[in-house]
């Protein structure tokens, strides 16, 4: 397990179907993570909003926590 908690990357707001796809993708990031691949994620890749980028750090912070695990 990566984490013994799960915290979505905190954009919360929109429908219950936006809410459902957000789950959707997290649960893709952290398969990927798991299954050692590159997540593909738009919310870390080159183009992601701006005001976003902070987003690309945890996830690099994410890398190093699971390379220290295995």
């Amino acid at each position: 397990m990566l984490s013994d908690v799960l915290i979505p990357m905190l954009d919360l707001n929109g429908t219950a179907d936006q809410a459902q796809a957000r789950i959707d993708q997290d649960r893709a990031y952290l398969h990927a993570l798991r299954d050692g691949q590159d997540p593909s994620d738009p919310r870390i890749g080159p183009s992601v909003k701006p005001g976003w980028e902070w987003v690309s750090d945890l996830h690099t912070e994410q890398l190093e926590r699971l390379a220290q695990r295995t």
